[in-house]
């Protein structure tokens, strides 16, 4: 038998060293290859390597507000510049952004893959400057209302950047929103009825019913004895009372039903009455319901 040739197995009367020995190794490698690939793409993660967007969130009722790039220092997977000589008069043009004093507030990025070293802020009003100190991203608002400006520098592994923005700060009550009102008869907790707030127009609060249906349909009703005297409360005074009102409706008719010193009595005649409550402070007016049957 010619040695160069093999006797057995899947490859006899191949020639060894041959060239489809050859080719089968480099089909071998190349699939090889093609796996390694196909995995690496597979378990790869898109990265931003651009400088991110910055904005402010308040953490209480998550009111967002966008920050105006002024100053860029990165370097990346390219290089990314952008110099503001005047950076003050850059974030007055910026639309005011309304928050409260003292209010506590998130600085966030848009871009997740930086590793943030630093983050300075700080506010000017009248040429003054104030920092604002940060903890953990969390930093609280001027005390004082007024129009201020914001700066917020960012250091980051990939570099610098610089924020501003144009502040409104207001003072805030310890309730912003109108009270819930409650009438009470001073003799049982269990008949003191807390009432619907169906229409509201309080500083920034608004809220108004369309479908009255729930005054008939909607309130629980609650026993009380005709003439009773009812007390109106408040679970918050955090305003003053300009005016104060009760009416009674029954059978498709309205009584005023004076009031003294948020105290006032109930109709003398039996049935099923809707009482309102019209409140009107320095703060703003609102209007209650609630349902009560008078025996």
């Amino acid at each position: 038998m010619n040695k160069n040739y093999a006797s057995i197995g899947p490859f006899s009367g191949i020639k060894r060293g041959g060239s489809v020995f050859n080719m089968k190794r480099k089909i071998m490698i190349s699939i090889s290859l093609f796996f390694v690939f196909l995995l690496t793409g597979c378990i790869g993660e898109d990265y931003d390597f651009n400088p991110p967007n910055a904005f402010i969130e308040s953490q209480l009722d998550f009111v967002k507000g966008e920050l105006e790039t002024a100053n860029i220092n990165w370097d990346s997977d390219k290089k990314y510049t952008k110099k503001t000589d005047d950076i003050d008069s850059l974030a007055k043009e910026q639309e005011p952004l309304h928050y409260y004093s003292g209010q506590k507030m998130d600085i966030r990025f848009d871009n997740g893959d930086i590793r943030i070293n630093n983050i300075n802020i700080y506010v000017k009003q009248d040429g003054e400057k104030t920092e604002l100190p940060v903890d953990n991203q969390v930093f609280e608002m001027p005390k004082e209302e007024g129009n201020y400006l914001i700066v917020v520098k960012l250091e980051a592994d990939s570099g610098n950047t610089e924020y501003v923005g144009n502040l409104d700060i207001r003072e805030r009550d310890d309730n912003p929103y109108p009270p819930r009102v409650s009438l009470d008869n001073n003799s049982d907790e269990a008949d003191k009825e807390e009432l619907e707030s169906y229409k509201a127009e309080w500083r920034e609060y608004t809220v108004e019913t369309d479908d009255m249906s729930f005054l008939k349909n909607g309130l629980e009703p609650l026993n009380h004895d005709s003439g009773e005297q009812m007390e109106i409360s408040f679970d918050h005074h955090n305003f003053e009372i300009e005016d104060l009102r009760v009416y009674a409706h029954h059978n498709d008719e309205k009584m005023n039903l004076p009031v003294k010193d948020k105290f006032f009595n109930l109709p003398e005649e039996e049935g099923e009455y809707i009482i309102v409550v019209k409140l009107l402070t320095d703060k703003g007016s609102a209007e209650y319901a609630g349902n009560i049957i008078i025996k």
